[in-house]
């Protein structure tokens, strides 16, 4: 159970996840996603990327926006390379009442214009007049204040692809932008929040999935993901890099739930299904080679990422099964990633 209110904060934020809609639920052609931007939830507006897209202090937020308990963001775009596609950042605020939310878009809206300056301009949506939007011709960027019922929504996109030929198209953006409104409010508005007197009997952990993950280190962190959470299938989709092919491989093994730490976690339907998902997992492409396995340890596969550029990809994979779970972790040294493959093997043996 959650020990702190903090705590219970997030475990608000991981059920947003789950109320969510998909980027490919909004738009099939937001298939992809940055991984390294997370993690997802927060309880804190300097959490980046909403910092980078919020552009204030806390102190400011708070002036403007009292009422914060947690949030959640998701992300799509149309192309895994940002450079060459049109993204969408949201950022679900819950508030602790909707007053608070709806109150909050005009101040908070104005402020932010503010801060961006005379490169920004305002602007309206057709379909939902009490909207605050901004955008910029010279980014092909279009910001969106919105709310629904407890949370205050920030919805950003960005055409790159527009910018980098020097195209603008303002009504292609607030098309863009009413279509994502409009998927998300009605998931949102589902939504039921925890009551605060209710607090302490949110789990942050479903069904001891967080339990059977090894936990982070400094290096060993999934893709970005730096705060423990535990997702049900429609969660775990929300991280994922490539939507379609996950839901998919996902729905086919029968995926009920995941966890995300120092590596990730799945629960599939039976044990050939975890072998199934850890078998397409392993299927790297061309720049991977098979790397040894653990000493002791036969059954894990192990692969070595060969790209001579891998940015903060990770170098070395390994993948394991036990029963109806499949885990993989990663590390930037074999020793490191056998170490943890090893702990991640043992954690589920004597889980049981």
């Amino acid at each position: 159970m959650a020990e702190t209110d903090d705590e219970a904060a997030l475990v608000e934020a991981r059920r947003i996840a789950e109320a969510m809609p998909l980027p490919t639920e909004i738009d099939p052609a937001l298939n992809f996603t940055n991984r390294f931007n997370q993690s997802r939830t927060f309880t804190d507006v300097s959490h980046y990327p909403l910092s980078r897209d919020l552009l204030m202090s806390r102190e400011d937020f708070n002036t403007f926006a009292p009422g914060f308990i947690s949030g959640y963001y998701s992300e799509g775009r149309t192309n895994f390379n940002g450079n060459l596609a049109w993204t969408l950042n949201n950022y679900a605020l819950l508030f602790t009442d909707a007053d608070a939310a709806k109150n909050a878009v005009p101040s908070l809206g104005a402020k932010h214009q503010e801060i961006l300056g005379d490169k920004y301009e305002g602007t309206r949506l057709s379909r939902f007049p009490e909207a605050h939007a901004v955008w910029t011709p010279r980014f092909d960027a279009i910001y969106v204040w919105h709310s629904v019922g407890q949370f205050l929504v920030l919805t950003v996109v960005r055409d790159n692809l527009s910018d980098q030929i020097g195209s603008d198209d303002l009504p292609g953006m607030q098309s863009k932008a009413e279509k994502v409104i409009a998927a998300i409010q009605p998931s949102l508005s589902k939504f039921t929040p925890t009551p605060r007197d209710k607090w302490s009997t949110l789990d942050r952990d479903i069904d001891g999935m967080l339990a059977m993950t090894v936990p982070a280190t400094n290096d060993s962190v999934t893709d970005g993901a730096t705060i423990p959470t535990a997702y049900q299938k429609h969660g775990a989709l929300q991280v994922s890099l490539n939507i379609t092919e996950d839901q998919q491989l996902l729905d086919e093994t029968g995926v009920d739930a995941a966890a995300f730490n120092g590596g990730e976690l799945y629960r599939t339907k039976n044990a050939e299904s975890a072998q199934l998902l850890e078998k397409r997992r392993g299927e790297r492409g061309r720049m991977f080679i098979a790397a040894p396995s653990p000493p002791g340890l036969p059954s894990a596969k192990c692969h070595e990422n060969r790209e001579e550029f891998r940015g903060v990809n990770p170098r070395f994979y390994c993948t394991i099964t036990f029963g109806r779970y499949a885990a993989q972790i990663s590390a930037n040294q074999l020793t490191d990633a056998h170490q943890r493959i090893s702990s991640q093997y043992s954690l589920l043996a004597n889980s049981k």
